[in-house]
């Protein structure tokens, strides 16, 4: 199905949304907005309802691929994130982050949100 990010999310209610490598190109702001679609269209009334993200990761130890990255990102005006990153959109967007799944080497990242009215 066709949908562009920026508009409203058409299927509501999904238990699970998924975003592969969609964030990384946007900034933080975008990218928000992005997580706060798929936050809205959420069901109320079920706790394990999540948007999963999976993602290039920003690594604790930076290598040769990221120089390379850095100026791809540069231009797109999007980035890399690490955990903190990734926490940080969340509340913006009206989800916690519940889980944040990398291995220590492996540049990607499995990101779960929930809707934060389930975590109060």
């Amino acid at each position: 199905m066709e949908h562009d990010f920026h508009e409203e999310q058409p299927v509501k209610g999904a238990l699970v949304y998924y975003l592969r490598r969609i964030l990384l190109d946007y900034s933080d702001e975008l990218a928000t907005g992005i997580l706060r679609r798929l936050a809205d269209a959420l069901p109320t009334d079920e706790p394990k309802a999540w948007v999963i993200v999976i993602e290039e990761r920003l690594l604790d130890t930076p290598v040769a691929q990221n120089r390379i990255v850095d100026l791809v990102m540069l231009n797109l005006g999007g980035k890399l994130r690490n955990e903190a990153m990734f926490a940080e959109l969340g509340p913006a967007a009206g989800l916690a982050m519940v889980g944040y799944y990398a291995r220590e080497a492996d540049p990607i990242c499995v990101v779960a949100y929930a809707r934060d009215l389930w975590l109060a």
